[in-house]
């Protein structure tokens, strides 16, 4: 049939139903839409050739559907709604509905795997994160060997240096050395030495037909994969000979390092309290090491090392392995990202990194069903990796949280607005897939800020506390709190002095979320609205501590206790190199201190009226008595913030700095003029190159 309007040509009666499979890759128009004076998009527009292709294709139909699948919707919300043009109608923007299918509870996906902290900004609620990631820093040269410490405290890798540092001069003629040898560095080592003993159980639990998978993903070129690959022949050969042929006189032996690794890793992860919980396998159990032990040679002699690429002839031919299943280390990069199952996948060794949170987890191939063997998996990657995924979780359990949050009200992506957490140093997808959104900026309005990582090096901790004691010097009388026991409360802070903190005051760089200069930034902003101007001050002191600190005018101040959340390497020498990170800093029942009672009585109201309300289903079953975070910063005065300072005891950081290690949390009231901060990159773990080939 014709359109006498138009003169397209289209098929009135027959039906058509477009189902787009990873729908947020080539389905996306890319290209820049024109704007029109009044913000329209201009029908003239040539868009990317798939995306024409399935418009072009749906628009030749009387009555057609297209529904899109993905795992990472995140380009798709971004794609302009009114988009439309002549020759291909509208655009693929999912503007009837968007339909969140849970995962079953025996998914591994990224919230179960790095956890999700309670927040009640997001609504979110906790999820414990499984032991088995590892942290690894010895893929690029630490500067001088060991690492360097410049004039306030903090530890640099060598960017260009290394086995494989983050960025390269020669990008497709890198040669990876470790120590000057074209070798693999010692945390790879172990990932596949970890490999082989978790592919030994497996094959104990479940017999010899399951298939085993490691994963390599280091670099995109193909020719330094090839490099890895041969590297990682060699060692997988040096260790089969040493099963076969044992060690001699060497020390210690091989069985001597399987053996420690299986009591040093092996057993204390399974004996984490995570694995005890309801929603795993409580069967799980490991094998006595003399049945491990007795066949190491025989795995260890199983497994194959292929490269999986473009140019590589290997592949993954699972189904020709029958009598006993395939036992593979796979090196690759793109190929390995979208797509491609990984059976039995047990190891990762994941040093490729992305700025985009879409692109990042569908190179996760950890993810997926693990059944009973999701103890001894294991995720070797960077400290800046494992913050970066556990970010992209809240960020997409959230947004799964806004999708069911739609429907609920009845609503559809086209009238109800969607939105993503965002992020300083990551983008939520490629830019050129965000032309049509909004550009994401962090503001503070309504925020809680809090440090949540420290540096512990003596002379960070040190600088640190002496700031904090000059300027807890500089206050005046100490005032009244709401609550009696918190004693050291001050009133009526210009923000200079609190500025002039923050200036002096060093956050770890990785602390991204409370960087002294953008808070300051901040505050310098909303200071020329007239806003943030007038401060509150609470030093928490705790008076259960057998830990205290004196200070001068004040007197001796009870040091704040906060566990440990990602351990600190063994070997004293590396102390100075390590992080102090912490899942939560702040206490709620400290941050609606300041509220007056015009501010603290309706904040309350708030609260109880939320609660009432709440689908939670972990929610308390009796009515809050004391505001909320959200509600407190709704209620307080625009004009002020609330800095609460906690000295923290050094001894849960195990350093040998004697001064305690300052956290700081900044409270900020709600702001309709509030400034949005651009970040700008600072470490850059993926270069131009990289992101434009995705």
């Amino acid at each position: 049939m014709e359109d006498p309007e138009s003169g397209r040509k289209f098929h009135k009666e027959t039906p058509l139903l477009v189902i787009d499979d990873e729908s947020d890759q080539a389905s996306v128009d890319t290209k820049k839409v024109p704007l029109d004076e009044e913000g329209n998009p201009d029908e003239e527009h040539d868009p990317t050739r798939t995306n024409a292709l399935i418009r072009r294709l749906l628009y030749s139909f009387g009555k057609s559907a297209y529904v899109g699948y993905t795992a990472t919707p995140f380009a798709n919300i971004f794609i302009h709604e009114q988009n439309e043009t002549k020759n291909e109608g509208q655009d693929l923007f999912p503007r009837s509905f968007i339909v969140n299918i849970p995962p079953p509870s025996n998914y591994t996906g990224a919230a179960r795997i790095f956890g999700i902290q309670e927040d009640e900004a997001t609504q979110l609620e906790e999820v414990p994160s499984l032991p088995i990631t590892r942290e690894i820093d010895d893929y690029a040269l630490k500067r001088n060997g060991k690492g360097q410490i410049d004039d306030d405290g903090w530890v640099h890798l060598a960017e260009t240096e290394g086995w494989m540092p983050p960025k390269l001069v020669n990008r497709t003629e890198h040669i990876p050395r470790y120590e000057n040898e074209e070798k693999i560095p010692p945390s790879l080592r172990e990932a596949m030495m970890a490999f082989i003993l978790a592919t030994t159980v497996r094959e104990i639990r479940e017999g010899l037909e399951c298939h085993n998978s490691m994963l390599i993903h280091v670099m995109r070129y193909t020719k330094v994969q090839a490099r890895v690959a041969v590297q990682i022949s060699q060692e997988l050969k040096g260790i089969c000979e040493r099963l076969d042929h044992g060690d001699g006189d060497r020390v210690p032996t091989i069985i001597d390092e399987f053996r420690e690794l299986w009591e040093s890793d092996f057993v204390s992860t399974l004996n984490d309290p995570v694995f005890a919980s309801k929603d795993f396998d409580n069967d799980l159990s490991l094998p006595e090491w003399s049945v491990v032990e007795e066949q190491l040679r025989s795995v260890a002699a199983s497994i194959e090392v292929r490269s999986i690429n473009g140019s590589a002839a290997d592949v993954l031919d699972y189904d020709s392995y029958t009598e006993r299943g395939l036992n593979v280390i796979a090196v690759g990069a793109d190929k390995l990202s979208r797509g491609l199952t990984l059976e039995g996948l047990t190891v990762s060794y994941f040093l490729r990194a992305s700025k985009m949170y879409d692109t990042l987890m569908q190179m996760g191939r950890w993810f997926g069903y693990r059944g009973k063997y999701i103890d001894v998996c294991r995720l070797y990657t960077t400290s800046d990796l494992i913050e970066w995924f556990t970010h992209i979780a809240a960020a997409s359990e959230e947004l799964r949280q806004e999708f069911d949050y739609m429907v609920n009200v009845g609503g559809t992506p086209r009238d109800y607005g969607l939105k993503v957490m965002s992020h300083p140093v990551l983008l939520v997808t490629s830019a050129v897939k965000m032309r049509s959104g909004t550009e994401l900026k962090l503001t503070y309005s309504g925020d809680i800020s809090e440090t949540i990582i420290f540096d512990t090096s003596t002379r960070a901790i040190q600088k640190n506390w002496e700031t904090t004691q000059q300027f807890l010097g500089d206050l005046p009388a100490v005032g009244k709190a709401r609550s009696s026991e918190k004693k050291y409360f001050w009133r009526d802070i210009g923000s200079e002095k609190i500025l002039n903190f923050l200036d002096d005051f060093r956050s770890h760089p990785d602390s991204r979320r409370a960087d002294t200069r953008l808070l300051a930034s901040y505050i310098r902003r909303q200071f020329d609205q007239g806003e943030l101007t007038d401060w509150s001050v609470l030093l928490v002191s705790s008076s259960l501590s057998s830990r205290s600190w004196e200070i001068p005018g004040l007197g001796k101040i009870g040091l704040i206790k906060r566990s440990q959340y990602l351990p600190l390497p063994e070997d004293p020498s590396e102390k100075s190199l390590s992080r102090y990170t912490i899942r939560r800093l702040l206490s709620p029942a400290d941050e609606w201190q300041d509220l007056k009672d015009e501010e603290f009585n309706p904040a309350l109201e708030l609260s109880i009226k939320n609660w009432k309300e709440s689908k939670r289903k972990e929610k308390s079953k009796t009515a809050p008595t004391t505001p909320g975070g959200k509600e407190t910063r709704r209620f307080r005065s625009k004009q002020r913030g609330f800095l609460i300072l906690y000295p923290l005891d050094g001894n849960e950081t195990h350093v040998e700095a004697k001064e305690p290690v300052v956290g700081m949390a900044i409270s900020f009231p709600y702001s309709d003029t509030a400034k949005e901060i651009s970040y700008k990159v600072n470490n850059v773990f993926t270069d131009a190159g990289d992101i434009d080939s995705i």
